[in-house]
């Protein structure tokens, strides 16, 4: 089996350039300066042909002269190459993280996400770069690794503050907040050797996240124990991250991505491929894990199925309208944009304040300057974090779309939403994607191909505004439901007396 050691500084010929640099977006505003910086950091192992290959190439080394003139300098060189080879696994990644950000970084498989955050946690040297960062960093990469298993959990724990340069005073007075957070019960006086996984890795984590860390890195450590240990430590990284700690972590649950970090970079193999917005990060990475053609299905539309603009007529709503001429949109291909919108009630009187549960409906006016294939248009509602708690498109409802749309046509979308969200304000993002014909196999969308084809024609956020009241008359309780959204479901109720059958 080959041996893989660190290699000297690989040739530039060695670091392909990216075919597209990484979009780069400005970080959010009132952030202190960066905490940390990676600039131009390239990783790559030397894999020997054999073991013998390590101790030849060295002397073949020494005998090359270093003015590389002699008839024996190519035969010489010709046999060093030949004795290993430099697999590249990042090349020349670059990001600043702020203080108080929270950031991730994504990608599949193999794509070098540990890599970095070894090199960032400092466990790794990078072939060429460098990382710098600021005050206290931590790192939960293998939670539980440095354990000694002899050693009882409050043993270790003041370990672990030691390897940590943690003040043995200050670990004391944390230790009572870390053993309660690891919430293992009496198992902190026994050794570690007698815990399971689950608890070593509760343990580890308290540890790591109750010493104030200033830079906090995590890799897949989220998953840790039940559902409920997770979201007691996801509140405490919140709460973190409210205090101005830097968060940078790996992880594979998408969803966890766009609502906990605002920024991410994606990975491919190595190379940076996206930075910058979570929401676009994770578009971005389901395009690269889409297997193209994964059904062997017909592409083709029926022949039956019209190819011109087809028309549908609803009232529309004489005023309240909003211009969007003075708003810059955030995406845009020039093809189109938003002439005006609208958000109304059922009876389209125009107004933005609804209660629980009512239904709003959003009227959305596009002017197209490019034909158009099989446009759809969506909608994203946004709390005052920014997540988006509801979002969706026009093909997710099953509505039939425009074959085509010409150049200098209008085309309206009338989107109908049960607002059952949670009350407090909200913005609308309104935008436009073209699915190309070649993403449908008859009337039906096949997933991979739109992920890797769709085009995102125009994006504007914070179009609208929309304030959730609780409802006024109503024989319940006014709240609909607690929390970010109201399932829909039902309740049945069944007295029994005692003795009654």
């Amino acid at each position: 089996m080959a041996e893989i050691t660190p290699p000297t500084t690989p040739k530039e010929a060695d670091l392909q350039p990216l075919d597209t640099p990484p979009a780069v977006t400005s970080p959010p505003p009132g952030l202190a300066p960066a905490q940390v910086c990676v600039e131009h950091v390239s990783k790559s192992y030397r894999m020997w042909s054999s073991p013998a290959a390590r101790i030849k190439e060295p002397l073949l080394k020494r005998l090359s002269t270093p003015a590389g003139v002699t008839p024996w300098n190519g035969w010489i060189q010709r046999r060093r190459q030949g004795l290993y080879q430099d697999h590249l696994v990042l090349n020349d990644v670059s990001f600043e993280v702020k203080r108080g950000q929270a950031f991730a970084i994504i990608g599949r498989n193999g794509s070098g996400k540990s890599t970095l955050l070894q090199i960032i946690a400092g466990t790794l040297t990078p072939t060429a770069g460098k990382v710098e960062y600021h005050g206290r960093l931590t790192a939960l990469l293998e939670l539980g690794s440095g354990f000694n298993p002899e050693f009882t959990g409050r043993e270790n724990v003041f370990l672990n503050a030691a390897v940590l340069g943690v003040d043995p005073k200050h670990a004391r007075e944390r230790f009572d907040d870390i053993a309660g957070f690891a919430d293992i019960g009496d198992y902190i006086e026994q050794p570690v050797k007698t815990y399971s996984s689950g608890m070593q890795m509760r343990l580890a984590f308290a540890v790591q996240i109750m010493l104030d860390p200033d830079v906090l890195i995590v890799d897949e450590a989220l998953a840790v124990g039940d559902i409920f240990f997770q979201q007691k430590c996801y509140a405490h990284l919140r709460a973190m991250l409210d205090r101005g700690v830097t968060v940078i972590f790996v992880s594979h649950d998408l969803i966890t991505v766009q609502e906990f970090c605002s920024q991410a970079l994606v990975l491919n193999r190595g190379n940076p491929v996206f930075l910058g917005p979570a929401t676009e990060a994770v578009m971005k990475f389901n395009q690269l894990v889409r297997q193209p053609g994964r059904a062997s299905l017909s592409l083709s539309r029926p022949a039956g199925r019209a190819k011109t603009t087809e028309r549908e007529s609803f009232p529309l709503p004489e005023d309240g309208w909003s211009d969007t001429s003075d708003r810059t949109p955030t995406v845009t291909s020039g093809h189109v944009r938003v002439e005006r919108v609208l958000i109304c009630d059922e009876s389209l009187q125009p107004r933005n304040i609804f209660e629980q549960g009512e239904t709003a409906v959003i009227f959305i006016e596009y002017r197209t300057n490019e034909t158009l294939e099989n446009p759809s248009s969506g909608f994203t509602v946004r709390n005052g974090k920014n997540l988006a708690v509801h979002a969706k498109h026009a093909c997710q409802t099953g509505a039939t779309l425009p074959s085509t749309v010409p150049a200098g046509a209008t085309v309206i979308f009338r989107h109908e939403l049960v607002v059952g969200l949670a009350c407090g304000q909200y913005t609308i993002d309104c935008g436009l994607i073209s699915i190309p014909a070649d993403c449908y196999s008859g009337d039906r969308i096949i997933a991979d191909k739109f992920d890797q084809f769709h085009i995102r024609e125009v994006q504007y956020e914070g179009l609208l505004e929309l304030l959730i009241v609780p409802r006024h008359h109503y024989q319940g309780h006014p709240m609909t439901h607690f929390g970010y959204v109201d399932l829909p479901g039902s309740v049945k109720i069944m007295l029994r007396q005692e003795n009654e059958p």
